[in-house]
């Protein structure tokens, strides 16, 4: 049996480097978006998550790990992800939605 889609990719749009999620991120998954996300120097540092359909908590904690790295270098840490989406929801439960800079789809970032 196959499992749920996912996928990460780091692209270049313009300027700017984007990291690319689709499907679900999960306990198994986790850890392949940590590795996408580890070490990138970029600012701001752009995660489409557009495309994700689930996160737990594992996800969640390698955003929020991601974000305090790339913030504490002095960095910008970016989500795209629509209000009402998997992904901001499950921010709102967790009471971290307030902490993240999300913007609705990435096309609204300069290039």
């Amino acid at each position: 049996m196959i499992g749920p889609i996912f996928e990460v990719e780091t692209v270049e749009r313009g300027s700017r480097r984007q990291v690319v999620v689709r499907g679900e991120i999960d306990l198994k998954t986790a850890p392949e978006l940590d590795e996408a996300l580890d070490g990138l120097k970029a600012d701001p540092l752009v995660v489409d998550m557009t495309d994700v359909t689930f996160i737990d908590s594992t996800g969640l904690r390698v955003l929020v790990m991601a974000r305090s790295r790339v913030e504490g270098d002095g960095g910008r840490f970016v989500v795209c992800a629509a209000d009402g989406s998997a992904v901001v929801r499950t921010m709102r439960l967790a009471g971290v939605a307030s902490d993240f800079h999300v913007v609705a789809s990435c096309d609204e970032l300069p290039e």
